[in-house]
Order: C-alpha cells, then sequence, then structure tokens
C-alpha cells in the first residue's frame, strides 16, 4: 500500500462478473443501473478490477447482497 496512491476501478468479465451489466463504476463508487427487487434476485456478483499508479493489479469477485422492505 502505497500513501497517497491514485487507483481506478474497472468491471471486468470473468469468474464472478455475472451481473457487472447491472453495475457501474464513478471513481471509487460502484452505483447500480437497475432497481433492484429482493423477491426477484437478493445477490448480485460483480468482479472488479483496481490498478495502481505503478499499473499493479489485483481482481476480486463481490456479493452485493439486497435487503428486504416491507412494501
Amino acid at each position: 500500500p502505497d500513501l497517497g496512491g491514485v487507483f481506478t476501478y474497472t468491471l471486468i468479465a470473468g469468474d464472478g462478473g455475472t451481473d457487472n451489466g447491472l453495475f457501474s463504476i464513478s471513481g471509487n463508487v460502484l452505483r447500480t443501473t437497475a432497481s433492484f427487487n429482493y423477491e426477484d434476485q437478493n445477490a448480485y456478483s460483480v468482479r472488479v478490477q483496481s490498478r495502481d499508479q505503478g499499473g499493479l493489479i489485483v481482481e476480486r469477485v463481490y456479493v452485493i447482497s439486497i435487503a428486504d422492505t416491507n412494501e
């Protein structure tokens, strides 16, 4: 970890990126591009790549859980 490091984040295809099309990344914030309904699907999987200013890369799969709300 570099203090003051600059990182870029990208949604990438691959194992775990099943739901990438429902999200976007703006700066360092993951945003949804869809409305979610807990009863239809309550978890989504995205694959994110992070690249630092030196070109080093790390990739991770994240599962986003949707909370059920009383409608």
